[in-house]
């Protein structure tokens, strides 16, 4: 396993954000990777996806979301352009590694909103998501309950001002439950003991959603907390395995 990794900035009309690429010194596949993390947290926390996609020899680049302070500290000019703008980030992505490669794409909770998003109007051959569910709208989210309002308030301390919670949360809820995917190929992946996002029923939920019009997969393993993306790298690893048919 012998790769490089550089230290990029991915740039649309309006933001600007900081990315690490991952390139094997002897690719072995025409795919390659593009995935970003959850809300409020950074790149750093998907690192462990890299690299398995590294001991498959497959190209790939994390990268931040905008507006979040632990990935960088560039602001976001309006909740408009983070929302319309940041799914360009995996074409950006998609363009540093080769555009003659099939694009894997995917990323934790927002992530992995944010590449179903994207995967609306372009062709990822995977799109991978872990710690993405649909809990039940007539219910009040975890988020919204005083046990997480002291995490939320320093946490919000941690992202530009533009794409604060309240105003996050709410368009998140009404995203999902119109995601308009056709003909894709979709990993859904949440552990039993994810309570952010309702365990199987909310992992069910939106794939009810999805298999209308996809090809979905859903894994629950026993233990994957929604603050330890990393541990999906696994299932990321496995997923990409069986999508290229190797051993």
């Amino acid at each position: 396993m012998s790769f490089k990794i550089n230290k990029i900035t991915l740039e649309t009309s309006n933001l600007k954000v900081n990315a690490l690429a991952f390139k094997p010194n002897d690719p072995k596949s025409d795919y390659c990777c593009a995935f970003t993390h959850g809300y409020t947290s950074h790149k750093g926390s998907i690192l462990p996806w890299a690299q398995k996609m590294m001991e498959l020899s497959i190209p790939t680049i994390l990268f931040d979301l905008p507006g979040h302070f632990l990935g960088s500290f560039q602001e976001v000019q309006s909740f408009e352009v983070f929302k319309e703008q940041t799914p360009e980030l995996f074409n950006l992505a998609h363009e540093v590694l080769g555009e003659g490669r099939k694009l894997i794409s995917g990323g934790h909770s927002l992530g992995a909103l944010f590449s179903l998003i994207h995967g609306q109007s372009n062709q990822p051959k995977l799109i991978f998501c872990a710690g993405l569910g649909l809990s039940d709208p007539a219910k009040t989210h975890l988020f919204q309950t005083p046990f997480f309002k002291d995490t939320m308030n320093l946490r919000s301390e941690l992202i530009s001002k533009s794409i604060a919670p309240e105003v996050v949360f709410p368009w998140i809820s009404e995203t999902k439950q119109n995601i308009s995917c056709e003909n894709k190929r979709i990993s859904l992946v949440a552990g039993k003991d994810d309570i952010i996002i309702d365990r199987e029923v909310g992992l069910n939920r939106l794939g009810d959603i999805l298999k209308k019009k996809n090809h979905v997969e859903i894994i629950t393993p026993p233990s994957l907390p929604h603050h330890q993306p990393e541990r999906a790298g696994v299932y990321l690893k496995q997923t990409v395995r069986n999508l290229l048919n190797l051993p």
